[in-house]
């Protein structure tokens, strides 16, 4: 995916010429792994192998693709680094949706009268298990939108 989509299929092409003979790529499934799991590590495999010919043949330009002086790969995300995303950075989406409802709270607490019940004023609270936190990582691995797709699902 990315700014080059599909490269990993141009590379895949000149590394799979051929299928016959004693020195022709063998690419096995690892059985460990469900469908989805080893498309992504065909697709790493590939993307890893990519280089500067693979862009012109997909149809950059040489004279641009020249101008890189460097090639940089990367992997799909797993599951527990999806999760990680989700929990760990400085404005991380967990802590987005804490701030969204305490700000509804707060909001909340300004239209309160009176001698209400003190739940009641406290507003939405927001919180989510590990559990919930893994199946939207599992979600969005399976649409293989990445780490930009977690405010999506």
């Amino acid at each position: 995916g990315g700014a080059f989509a599909g490269i990993d299929k141009v590379a895949q092409q000149r590394l799979s010429k051929s299928s016959i003979g004693f020195d022709a790529p063998i690419f096995e499934l690892n059985t460990d792994l469900d469908d989805h799991e080893n498309r992504n590590a065909m697709q790493n495999d590939f993307l890893a192998k990519v280089e500067t010919e693979d862009f012109i043949s997909s149809g950059l330009i040489p004279e641009f693709v020249g101008r890189f002086p460097v090639q940089v790969n990367t992997e799909h995300l797993t599951i527990d680094q999806l999760v990680d995303v989700i929990v760990e950075p400085k404005n991380s989406l967990l802590k987005q949706y804490q701030v969204v409802f305490r700000n509804m709270a707060s909001e909340h607490d300004g239209d309160a009268q009176g001698d209400q019940h003190p739940t009641l004023r406290e507003g939405p609270q927001f919180h989510i298990t590990d559990s919930g936190l893994r199946s939207i990582a599992e979600m969005a691995h399976e649409k293989g939108t990445g780490a930009r797709g977690l405010r999506a699902v």
